[in-house]
């Protein structure tokens, strides 16, 4: 995603999306869905409870520039079912990127603030092209949250901006995301002119325990 994106032009994709690369925080307080049906919420309610955790810790500005994202996520979810044992994820992070790796700063709706740190390989064989990331996210007590996630990227015919999307799965980790599994969804872009950039993910994940 560095130096030689830049020299490749490509027609920017249609999807809209955020910015580019961060992740994730908060408790072990989690959401999950009651095995008891009289008091299961809806995803509705999961999410709206998440949204708010969210606003509380990146305030009003930044909620109100992630609005047309945050509405679109809500839309790609669709309807589909809670299970007990897993919880909705949701994160945010701004990101720097150097030749080499991609840096993040944000917080999650599991992790709490974090920092992480991202390598990734591009594909321009295909188009649009396909870049493979594994992210590594550390919370506040040092532990460890591995996600690796595969998805396409378009940049701007002036060479300055990047925009990408994708998916992928949590890959365990240290201390309490040994066993973590799941799946998220991901959109953000980037400027090659600052080298920054800001991702939102959003998806559910089970800590195994």
């Amino acid at each position: 995603m560095m130096s030689a994106m830049i020299k490749k032009t490509i027609l920017l994709g249609t999807l809209t999306i955020l910015l580019a690369i961060g992740l994730v925080a908060c408790s072990d307080d989690t959401i999950t869905s009651p095995s008891d049906p009289a008091t299961q919420p809806t995803l509705d309610d999961v999410w709206q409870t998440e949204v708010d955790a969210l606003a509380a810790q990146v305030g009003a500005e930044v909620m109100e520039e992630l609005a047309p994202q945050l509405e679109q996520a809500r839309a790609s979810l669709g309807d589909m079912a809670l299970k007990h044992g897993r919880r909705f994820y949701l994160s945010y992070a701004t990101t720097s990127f150097d030749e080499e790796f991609i840096y993040s700063d944000g917080w999650s709706t599991v992790t709490g603030h974090h920092t992480a740190i991202s390598s990734s390989e591009e594909d321009y064989t295909h188009d649009p092209p396909i870049q493979t990331t594994v992210t590594t996210i550390t919370d506040g007590d040092g532990e460890d949250l591995v996600l690796l996630t595969d998805g396409f990227f378009t940049i701007a015919d002036d060479g300055l901006a990047i925009q990408f999307w994708g998916g992928g799965d949590f890959d365990g980790g240290t201390g309490r995301y040994e066993d973590a599994s799941g799946s998220v969804r991901y959109f953000g872009d980037a400027s090659f002119i600052t080298a920054t950039g800001r991702i939102l993910y959003y998806g559910w994940i089970s800590l195994g325990h």
